[in-house]
């Protein structure tokens, strides 16, 4: 998990972010963000799902370009967040 932090931070980035996560609103942050990215994964699976039609539809015109099996009917997606 460093590693990840590390390409995509600097090393004094790093260091800032450690004492914020040491602050109140830091430890509050920590605390919300399962509950939080939970939430925004279901509104991301509600809009893929609303406009499901539409990407089949795309797919299914490249599909015939490219050779590609087309997918299924229904597509479902669940994202489960823990602590």
């Amino acid at each position: 998990m460093a590693k990840i932090y590390m390409a995509e931070f600097s090393e004094s980035e790093l260091n800032e972010l450690t004492k914020f996560y040491q602050t109140p609103l830091g430890k509050k942050t920590i605390q919300k963000m399962p509950a939080l990215m939970a939430k925004g994964a279901e509104i991301g699976q509600k809009r893929v799902q609303k406009h499901l039609p539409e990407l089949q539809a795309a797919l299914a015109g490249e599909e015939n370009a490219v050779g590609e099996p087309r997918l299924p009917e229904k597509i479902s997606i669940s994202v489960r967040f823990e602590k």
